[in-house]
């Protein structure tokens, strides 16, 4: 069975269905740590202990990619395509996706940057590619969105990389397995691609966020609800019962994620490998992305390094301490310097 086909064939077996979870996660252990990930660990796509200050976070397949707080991409898990090993000439990321055996970033230039599995030219960026604001990879295949449109590239085997003619601009896109959401500029939800378990097939509702996973697909709305539609073998569109006040929410290969406005983290679908078991403790949670069998999380207020939403004194004590012990590296120089106390400082009393 090819790397395609396995992916594939994951949509079709049945797995452990589990009911919702809703727990405060805990981002500040004892390694001051701004990105955890929990669930599916065999190749070390969890192990994100001691990460350090991060501004964001995405799970793939089997492995996962933190931005650090200077913009230097950090890559755990599988590589047995290099999707783990990000290319020297990256430099500094804006933003990163992690499908199913690649990566894409958009790199301090602008330019998009995707390293990986390249079995469909899902990393043959097209040339002239400009103006991109958002990048998403999916199973095999990547989208972009740029101020006049959308541009896919990858497999197309199920549609998932053509984009219909009326698209035009749009406000977000998500790649899923083997389809793509898109909210227009218009505020109107579309998908293409993969149709089999009717993650493709809209429903009426005003979206306000999207995430497509690997055969099933979420929507934000604009009251705070969320709308699941797909494959649901394992409960993943069983949306639990009273959740409102969400800001954000992720789709992943057989479960489903969603963050609410006090910090709460919602889980619901297969948790086979523990991917709805989310460690408990205080919030400060800036965003959420489901893999494909492993959930993360992440804060991007990289000065507050203990994880109490606000950077204070107590966010001072790790830098002074870091100078021993390597806590607090801000800018990812590898050491503690008076340069990571003046980051720290001019973000005093906040959490940007």
């Amino acid at each position: 069975m090819n790397r395609h086909d396995t992916l594939r064939h994951a949509t079709r077996t049945a797995a452990l269905a589990a009911t919702a979870t809703i727990a405060p996660l805990l981002l500040a252990n004892s390694a001051h740590a701004q990105a955890v990930a929990w669930g599916n660990n065999a190749v070390g796509q969890c192990n994100l202990n001691g990460i350090g200050p991060t501004t964001a976070a995405s799970g793939g397949f089997a492995h996962t990619a933190v931005i650090h707080s200077c913009g230097v991409v950090t890559c755990f898990g599988d590589n047995s395509y290099g999707q783990s090993a990000p290319p020297a000439t990256l430099g500094i990321a804006l933003a990163i996706s992690a499908g199913g055996l690649h990566n894409v970033a958009i790199d301090g230039n602008g330019a998009v940057v995707c390293w990986g599995d390249n079995g469909f030219n899902q990393c043959v960026v097209p040339p002239g590619l400009a103006n991109v604001q958002q990048v998403s990879a999916g199973a095999f295949h990547t989208v972009a969105r740029t101020t006049t449109g959308l541009v896919a590239w990858g497999d197309n085997a199920s549609g998932q990389s053509t984009v219909p003619v009326a698209t035009g601009a749009a406000l977000d896109v998500d790649a899923g397995g083997f389809h793509t959401l898109v909210i227009g500029a218009n505020g109107r939800l579309q998908a293409w691609g993969d149709n089999t378990y009717g993650q493709s097939t809209i429903p009426i509702v005003v979206p306000a966020r999207i995430s497509a996973g690997l055969a099933h697909s979420l929507v934000l709305t604009n009251a705070g609800a969320v709308v699941a539609f797909g494959n649901n073998a394992s409960g993943e569109c069983n949306v639990p019962s009273g959740l409102t006040n969400v800001v954000a929410v992720s789709a992943g290969g057989r479960h489903s994620l969603a963050l609410t406005a006090t910090g709460v983290v919602v889980a619901w679908g297969d948790n086979t490998f523990g991917q709805l078991a989310a460690p408990v403790g205080p919030p400060t949670i800036a965003g959420i992305d489901a893999g494909y069998e492993h959930s993360v999380a992440f804060n991007n207020c990289p000065a507050d390094l203990n994880g109490d939403a606000v950077v204070n004194s107590g966010d001072i004590a790790i830098i002074l301490s870091g100078w021993a012990t390597g806590s607090g590296d801000l800018d990812c120089d590898g050491v503690v310097t008076s340069n990571d106390l003046a980051i720290l400082l001019g973000s005093w009393g906040t959490c940007p």
